[in-house]
């Protein structure tokens, strides 16, 4: 949740005390370079800004995740249960093809020696 807060936050740009900071270290360290947007992160995850630049008006809650990430856990939930109870229909190559596009297979959580998954296989590698 702190890197996500950390992220909006300095998605609306560095904030002066960051550039003066960079500053600060380019004079030190000359030969170095220093991305803002990773100098930001870094010094809100590590407690380095100063309250004021912690009260950006438009930094939401956080209290949940981003629609994408709600709507990926859904989708990977779905698809990890996808296997069990398979109907003769689940299985034809279309249905699969269909079911792989929108899961991949990271989430398809099949034992090996299923009849499922040697069909799957099967329409996966004709």
């Amino acid at each position: 949740r702190e890197k996500m807060i950390c992220a909006d936050l300095c998605s609306k740009g560095p904030s002066k005390q960051d550039e003066k900071f960079a500053e600060n270290f380019k004079e030190r360290h000359p030969d170095q370079n220093i991305d803002l947007s990773q100098l930001c992160i870094w010094r809100c995850v590590e407690g380095e800004k100063s309250q004021n630049e912690l009260e950006h008006p438009d930094v939401g809650t956080h209290d949940q995740p981003p629609p994408r990430i709600k709507e990926y856990v859904a989708t990977a939930q779905e698809c990890s249960r996808f296997g069990s109870g398979l109907t003769a229909e689940d299985t034809t190559p279309e249905s699969v093809g269909a079911r792989l596009s929108k899961c991949g297979v990271t989430h398809v959580n099949l034992p090996e020696s299923s009849e499922a998954a040697d069909k799957i296989s099967k329409a996966m590698f004709k």
